[in-house]
């Protein structure tokens, strides 16, 4: 279950990429940084904050940071511009929603495991 919902994030993940490489956005070592970023997302690594996936609760890691700017506060001079802001929301929305989807087929496949074997 987790490398097809790895391979699927890796491809949202590539497309927005390839979508903000060409304007500008998201440089080209930024767009490799963040794709090793969300193939290391359902497995404990370094891009943690503690080295211990939390993908099951929804969370995700700071892609404002992998960014190289800090979260988006009013009149920052470390708050990224809008445009990027806007990428880097969208990002985090579709790493939250590829964890969420995961956490609710391994869920589900512990229902049923669980159910077949107390004869539900």
């Amino acid at each position: 279950m987790r490398a097809s919902a790895v391979e699927c994030l890796l491809k949202i993940t590539q497309k927005r990429c390839d979508d903000h490489t060409d304007d500008g956005v998201i440089p080209p070592d930024l767009a490799t940084k963040l794709l090793s970023t969300a193939e290391t997302l359902f497995r404990d690594d370094d891009s943690w904050p503690l080295g211990i996936t939390a993908y099951y609760w929804g969370h995700i890691p700071d892609i404002t940071h992998l960014f190289g700017f800090e979260h988006p506060t009013p009149h920052s001079d470390k708050s990224p511009p809008l445009r990027t802001a806007r990428v880097i929301h969208s990002l985090a929305i579709d790493w939250h929603l590829a964890s969420i989807r995961l956490s609710g087929r391994i869920w589900g496949e512990v229902q049923r495991s669980l159910a077949s074997r107390y004869g539900f």
